[in-house]
């Protein structure tokens, strides 16, 4: 099998995998967010806490708060395993 065919093989594999019923579930609670400072845990247990910029059925971009330049982070709703809303501090 070459390399080409088993990489497409693989990527068929992914998009089965992450095509399911879950994922418009957690784009619409993504997108109730969309502009908050949320954390995001993905399956390789790495967090990434940013301004929830944009979201759509396949990927979320955060925008990350700490950088002085704008650093964006784009994260694939397959690889999420859980995402928290930073609750802003009053002022």
């Amino acid at each position: 099998m070459s390399s080409s065919s088993q990489d497409d093989q693989n990527i068929e594999h992914q998009e089965k995998r992450c095509d399911c019923c879950c994922i418009p579930g957690l784009e619409s609670e993504l997108k109730k967010l969309e502009s908050q400072v949320i954390s995001v845990i993905t399956k390789s247990d790495i967090e990434f806490t940013g301004r929830l910029i944009r979201v759509d059925s396949y990927i979320l971009v955060l925008k990350d708060i700490d950088e002085p330049t704008p650093t964006f982070i784009y994260i694939s709703l397959c690889e999420i395993s859980a995402f928290i809303f930073i609750t802003p501090l009053n002022s």
